[in-house]
């Protein structure tokens, strides 16, 4: 029934429509003709919205709480060009993505994270000294409060295909074998609080190839990059992984 007229007199079934892609709203009762969307339905109700609508349509300045950084282009230091090369990446796409290290810990590397107007959101940090079941801490952690976007938006040039991987050093690689519409999701396989901040970003691509880590024989990212996204989506299969 109508939650505004409950179906009226006689108690009328199946007469409100909602439209599940935009989410308007109408009775087709002509004495009630209720309509509106989402918005208008939870304010009338009084229920909220999930925290991804509220990050996309920056409901009450949600997004005014994320960090401002100061623009400036970031001068890549040497530590993190040896650091780089010692990946396989080169000197070149170590400065075009403006990878450096801290002023004050040449041993933590940084990732700056430009959105697609070139705006810095988002800064990842990753110790280079760290070893697994030898080191205390974290090997990777990001600034407070900053708004989570994918890592090199900012260097995507046409809109056909749009590659994203789970780590920085991933996409860093793809664009040094010349893919340039690589990107990388900002905290790792179980974090998509990006989705809002980048959801039309990713829709202006024709296509989407998921390149995540192959694990047990599935593809992180895969699952819920192909569930969410309204788009085409190709997945890179676990036997061009070649066991890695």
């Amino acid at each position: 029934k109508c939650p505004y007229c409950h179906g009226g007199d006689k108690h009328d079934k199946n007469t409100f429509a909602v439209n599940s892609t935009t989410g308007i709203y109408n009775c087709k009762r002509s004495s009630c003709n209720a309509r509106g969307n989402m918005f208008t339905l939870a304010r009338d109700f009084n229920f909220k919205l999930s925290e991804d609508v509220q990050r996309y349509y920056n409901i009450d300045n949600y997004n005014g709480k994320f960090k401002k950084f100061r623009e400036k282009y970031i001068e890549s230091k040497d530590e993190a060009v040896k650091y780089l090369k010692s990946r396989g990446i080169s000197e070149d796409i170590c400065r075009k993505y403006e990878i450096s290290v801290k002023d004050k810990n040449p041993n933590i590397l940084c990732f700056p994270f430009r959105d697609d107007k070139n705006v810095i959101r988002f800064i990842k940090y990753r110790d280079m000294s760290y070893q697994k079941g030898v080191s205390s801490g974290n090997k990777e952690w990001c600034e407070n409060n900053c708004m989570p976007i994918l890592f090199g938006m900012n260097h995507c040039k046409s809109r056909e295909t749009l590659v994203i991987t789970e780590g920085q050093l991933d996409s860093l690689t793809l664009a040094e074998c010349g893919i340039e519409n690589a990107v990388s999701v900002p905290t790792g396989m179980n974090g998509f609080t990006w989705i809002p901040h980048c959801w039309d970003f990713v829709n202006s691509f024709k296509e989407i190839v998921v390149f995540g880590d192959c694990e047990n024989g599935k593809v992180t990212l895969a699952d819920t990059i192909s569930a969410r996204f309204p788009k085409k989506t190709r997945i890179v299969q676990e036997i061009d992984y070649n066991g890695f």
